[in-house]
């Protein structure tokens, strides 16, 4: 008995080795459209989604079960169920079909899902892939009458890393051989002092050679 999982490699295998078995595929999507949606997860969902997209399987047979896990999509719980290459595979496999009608609430919900991803989650092709598909649809699903606010998704894709805070300078002792204007203090049993190595820009003082 086949379950979510078992379709999703059939599928993506048959895509992987770009074989059209027209057959096995119409018998595969039927066997998804009867499934409950609790069975699927969102790589399950990505696979399949990618797998009929790739294969340009003919709309009379893609059509429904495109439908259909974009229906399963948005049941899945957008703070657990979702990775970034799930968000961006789903994203970018239903930007670039024509068998279904955009369907906007399907891309807000990836992007509530994306925007709650930790951002040391993120890696730079699934950034790079759901970028990409929001960018192909963004006409569509940011109007007016769209619930698709894209700045706060981009914003979040691409957060701004922080500089690298400087070194600090740190205090060098120099070596007082004989000789030097300090040796007669040290064997006279005075306490030494220590030149501080700063930057070459910074001229060094007798303010601040005192105080290293």
């Amino acid at each position: 008995m086949y379950d979510a999982q078992n379709i999703a490699i059939v599928s993506n295998a048959l895509a992987r080795v770009e074989r059209l078995d027209l057959p096995l595929l119409t018998h595969l999507s039927y066997m998804v459209q009867q499934m409950h949606p609790d069975q699927f997860d969102a790589q399950a969902v990505a696979n399949i989604v990618n797998a009929y997209i790739k294969l340009d399987v003919p709309e009379e047979v893609a059509s429904y079960l495109l439908e259909y896990m974009a229906v399963v999509t948005q049941i899945l719980e957008v703070e657990t169920d979702f990775t970034p290459q799930a968000i961006s595979n789903i994203a970018n496999a239903y930007a670039r079909t024509a068998a279904v009608p955009l369907d906007r609430a399907l891309f807000a919900h990836l992007a509530m899902a994306a925007q709650r991803l930790p951002p040391a989650s993120l890696n730079a092709q699934a950034v790079a892939n759901t970028v990409n598909a929001y960018a192909k649809v963004a006409h569509l699903v940011s109007t007016r009458d769209a619930a698709v606010d894209l700045e706060p998704l981009f914003n979040h894709m691409s957060p701004s890393r922080p500089s690298r805070p400087a070194a600090p300078c740190r205090a060098s002792p120099r070596p007082v051989r004989p000789g030097h204007a300090a040796w007669a203090d040290i064997q006279a049993g005075r306490a030494g002092r220590r030149r501080c190595r700063r930057s070459p820009r910074r001229r060094l003082t007798f303010r601040t050679w005192r105080t290293c």
